[in-house]
């Protein structure tokens, strides 16, 4: 999980680069003939090459529809990188596509002899556009992606949780008609595709590939509201997550997929995983951890941001007006159910902070994932600091295996894997294993300094020995 739970805010980059670097809501569509007939015309990889003042940007869009029949779509910044940003709304309108996007990017294109073509409007300025259908945008594959063809199945399907969202997934399946054991998939926090793809790392993808390749069944799914996924990813709570993975394991269930089924999670995935295990009719036989979290966010927030800070050179004085301030933050988002309360507090706390203390937050604004107002708007930031994954990992009795990180600088393995140790113990679980990898940082890459800043400069996307143990505790199941 690259991004903490709350995420990162950034800086305007210029006229294009603004638009290209920002989520936003993926908007529903109206169903009619018409509409679906422009809409299916427009699914796919579209790119445009736009001049802006005299310099041309690659601009590329990805449209699709979702598990409930609605259209979405992503923004590509070809010349950044091949960074995603959600689409805000894309409809039919009098024969033309308009779609909107974040900090007010506007596109309304007409299908013309196999092209999207007209105009892209931003900042009260128009852009001719005319984008061609190619088949990909060029990102560059990591050494670990896995690529065709594959020595397994690959099924895609779509099931419902509990609320009825519609969520879409993969279903690896080994050679064999049947599995002994299959897995579920949990993300980390944030937007998550079901390939935790992040700077092109792809690391459910890489983990799902490896574990099916050694006869264990995979199932992965885009998070509600993201990618071909339905739903809203802005309004989920946490109670979501662990209701999406409930769903995701009776699919297993009901298809028969294997004798077997598990659970793998992620950062905040491995404590869905844990509140998931807790409950005895969840049917999991067994449960994997990777980096999870023993204490509370506000608890793991606080050691993130310092580290961060650490490695941005911060003194010890402004650590300690970081940790005051974000614990101040963070208990207003834990103590205010009322979102609109909630904002006049926090708005409050902000503009009343002394000057001094202003200052250093402005100074390393950039490190400071915690304070950031539109995460703690969302349902989530609220539903997430109730949690105390403690009361869930001392109700786990089924066979778990936990494996964290030394360099982990989101969730220090110091701190939360001996509270995970305890909590299992007094749950009474004799059928535990726990390992923490020296030289691996919260992606559970062999890190440097196991910064945030390094995840994406690491060639590797998985370690490999990460994904042995996790496949022969798997098959001894």
């Amino acid at each position: 999980m690259r991004n903490s739970p709350l995420h990162r805010s950034h800086s305007p980059l210029g006229l294009m680069l603004k638009i290209l670097s920002t989520l936003a809501l993926i908007g529903l569509l109206s169903t009619n003939s018409a509409t679906a007939d422009v809409l299916n015309a427009s699914v796919g990889r579209w790119l445009a090459n736009i001049d802006v003042g005299g310099q041309t940007m690659k601009f590329g869009i990805e449209l699709y529809r979702r598990a409930d029949g609605s259209s979405a779509g992503d923004m590509i910044a070809v010349d950044r990188g091949f960074a995603a940003s959600r689409l805000t709304q894309i409809v039919e309108k009098n024969g033309n596509l308009e779609i909107d996007g974040p900090r007010g990017l506007h596109l309304s294109l007409q299908v013309v002899d196999g092209k999207l073509a007209g105009s892209l409007q931003q900042g009260g300025k128009v852009f001719s556009a005319q984008f061609e259908k190619i088949e990909t945008f060029g990102e560059p594959l990591r050494a670990q992606t896995p690529r065709a063809p594959f020595p397994y199945r690959l099924q895609e399907l779509v099931f419902s949780s509990a609320d009825g969202t519609k969520l879409s997934a993969t279903l690896s399946l080994p050679a064999e008609n049947q599995s002994r054991q299959a897995v579920v998939l949990i993300h980390g926090t944030g937007p998550q595709d079901r390939d935790q793809n992040e700077d092109g790392h792809q690391s459910f993808a890489v983990l799902a590939d490896y574990l099916t390749r050694h006869g264990i069944a995979v199932l992965r799914f885009d998070k509600r509201g993201v990618k071909r996924s339905a739903g809203s990813y802005e309004a989920h709570t946490q109670a979501d997550l662990v209701a999406d993975v409930q769903a995701a394991v009776a699919v297993l269930r009901e298809r028969r997929v294997a004798q077997k089924i598990g659970i793998v999670g992620h950062s905040e995935g491995a404590e869905v995983a844990a509140r998931v295990a807790a409950q005895s009719s969840s049917g999991v036989d067994f449960m994997v951890s990777l980096s999870g979290p023993g204490q509370d966010l506000i608890q793991v927030l606080d050691y993130e941001n310092a580290k961060s800070l650490q490695l941005a050179g911060a003194s010890a004085s402004e650590l300690a007006v970081v940790s005051r301030v974000g614990r101040q933050f963070l208990t207003l988002i834990q103590t205010n159910p009322d979102q609109k309360l909630r904002m006049t507090a926090l708005q409050s706390l902000m503009r009343n902070l002394v000057k001094e203390d202003r200052d250093v937050l402005i100074k390393y604004r950039s490190q400071l994932p915690v304070l950031n107002p539109a995460v703690a708007a969302t349902p989530w930031a609220y539903s997430a600091l109730q949690s105390h994954p403690q009361d869930d990992w001392r109700q786990v009795k089924i066979p778990a295996l936990i494996l964290h990180g030394g360099k982990d600088m989101q969730i220090s393995a110091d701190d939360n894997v001996p509270l995970i140790r305890t909590a299992l113990r007094q749950s009474g679980n004799q059928d535990v294993q726990i390992d923490v990898i020296a030289n691996l940082n919260h992606n559970l890459q062999t890190a440097g300094t196991g910064g945030q800043e390094e995840y994406s400069k690491i060639a590797e996307t998985l370690a490999p020995q990460v994904m042995e143990k996790i496949a022969a505790f798997v098959r001894a199941r």
